[in-house]
């Protein structure tokens, strides 16, 4: 099934550009795309995404976290079974990380939503890889430096 972005209905177009809010346009592109597998709607949903990535960077490079994450995160996101509004919700948690810094009670929501994401994507030890957040690396830069690059491999697959 072929759908372009012409083809969404007036409500589902709507819902899309809904102004000023770039991580609900990357979930509604996601669920598009996983639904009718649109060249369109994917360059749509990277369009998007690279809109959040632009408003999230810089980000932190961690070594040991990146490669595992380029090896084990194989799964693309549409066919990972993640809920989309926990999806949006990491899109947002990131956001408010970034935003906030070391505020604990962030911190542990997107640790939270890491640990459950992460598995889903391939990962075979989340908690193994998210305690390699460790004082040497902030763990605010290093939990979004996770999510951030779980989320990139996952839709370039």
């Amino acid at each position: 099934m072929s759908t372009s972005i012409h083809e969404l209905s007036t409500s589902e177009r709507g819902l899309v550009d809904r102004e000023g809010d770039i991580t609900y346009r990357v979930v509604c592109y996601l669920n598009l795309y996983s639904s009718t597998w649109s060249d369109e709607l994917y360059e749509a949903l990277l369009r998007s995404f690279n809109e959040y990535l632009e408003r999230v960077t810089p980000l932190r490079y961690v070594p040991y976290v990146t490669e595992m994450l380029a090896k084990e995160a194989v799964i693309p996101l549409w066919e990972a079974g993640v809920n989309i509004n926990t999806i949006h919700e990491l899109l947002n948690k990131v956001l408010e990380v970034k935003g906030h810094g070391a505020h604990e009670t962030y911190i542990r929501e997107l640790r939270k939503l890491l640990v459950e994401l992460l598995p889903r994507l391939g990962v075979s030890e989340p908690e193994d890889l998210i305690g390699k957040c460790t004082s040497e690396y902030s763990e605010e830069e290093c939990l979004t430096g996770i999510a951030v690059t779980s989320l990139i491999i996952s839709t370039n697959p």
